[in-house]
């Protein structure tokens, strides 16, 4: 089997980013503009595939005799599948190993931090040159050369770490890391817009309910300081905690005595305040449905219309237990 270690340079801008998006909704959004791959297959030396030439590269690899090792596989393979329709027999992913082989030396796991942890030269710096520029305007401004050296050496940085852990790294979780990854990159996962809709417009309507029932604006409940007053204007004693910080603070969590003891107080308008403001504070089940029904809504390719992708992250946790990613994890769906 051949490997092919693989990382794509793309455009984004301050709106049109990662930092704002799911790799889901950036990677099938119409601004999408793959501006150029490097490659190393197996040792050979990099090369630099120019963005309009992608499809034609792909079409020289036979995708059942391919492994690609990508430093983010559910970025770099979301698109090599969602982009190019292009799925090799077998994917591993970099940041991941270094998280279930050396987690536990490391807090941060972004390329330029495992770099410098395995004494690698320091990541270069063009990206930050580049934001807003797609293509054509990186060549108009004599950026090109530089922005193929930066992709090849996060390539050959991914390339050098893969080959110092393969040997540290079992071969029998080659294909649990692969499916994992797989759970992203074909999606099986079946959504029913229809009743995450009305589950959505549930949860509106239900807070809105609160709200009237409360006679309280939004703001009046997610201030600490506003629902202090409003508690003391019906007679209430609010109670304080020390917090991690050590300072006093309200003892308005969820699962505070005191909060608790509010949704049984004598005062049924205490009881609504109470409960209206913990169902505000609680947004979870809003915004994961949001996310659901957003991604759900993506134009997504043919082989996988209908279904959407389960991010998780390979050896999350010491236990090496997954991980949720995207804050869409499917592991603690409530029922």
């Amino acid at each position: 089997m051949k490997f092919v270690f693989a990382d794509f340079e793309t455009y984004y801008d301050k709106t049109y980013t990662l930092k704002k998006m799911t790799p889901a909704e950036y990677i099938l959004d119409q601004r999408f503009e793959a501006i150029m791959l490097n490659v190393i297959e197996d040792m050979e030396p990099p090369r630099i595939i120019d963005g309009p030439d992608i499809p034609a590269y792909l079409a020289t690899l036979d995708p059942l005799d391919t492994a690609t090792v990508t430093f983010n596989a559910l970025f770099d393979n979301a698109i090599l599948a969602w982009r190019y329709n292009f799925v090799p027999a077998q994917m591993f992913d970099c940041m991941n190993m270094v998280r279930a082989l050396h987690g536990y030396e490391l807090r941060r796991f972004s390329l330029e931090a495992v770099a410098q942890h395995f004494g690698l030269p320091p990541k270069l710096k063009t990206i930050d040159k580049v934001i807003g520029l797609h293509r054509d305007k990186i060549k108009e401004r004599g950026l090109w050369d530089e922005m193929c050296q930066y992709c090849e050496d996060d390539n050959k940085k991914c390339a050098t770490i893969f080959w110092k852990l393969i040997p540290e790294f079992p071969i029998t979780e080659w294909k649990v890391m692969d499916l994992v990854i797989r759970a992203t990159v074909e999606p099986k996962f079946q959504a029913d817009d229809d009743l995450l809709q009305q589950h959505y417009d549930h949860i509106i309507v239900e807070k809105q309910r609160l709200l009237d029932e409360a006679q309280a604006e939004k703001k009046e409940l997610m201030s600490a300081a506003k629902f202090t007053l409003r508690l003391q204007e019906l007679g209430v004693m609010v109670e304080y905690k020390t917090s991690s910080t050590g300072r006093l603070i309200p003892a308005f969590a969820k699962t505070d005595k005191f909060m608790t003891d509010l949704l049984e107080h004598d005062d049924p308008r205490v009881q609504v305040l109470a409960m209206a403001r913990l169902g505000h504070k609680s947004t979870i089940m809003e915004t994961r449905v949001k996310r659901y029904l957003d991604i759900s809504r993506l134009p997504w390719p043919n082989y996988c219309r209908g279904n959407i992708p389960m991010p998780l992250r390979y050896g999350a946790a010491h236990t090496h237990r997954l991980g949720g990613d995207w804050k869409m994890n499917p592991q603690n769906l409530p029922k």
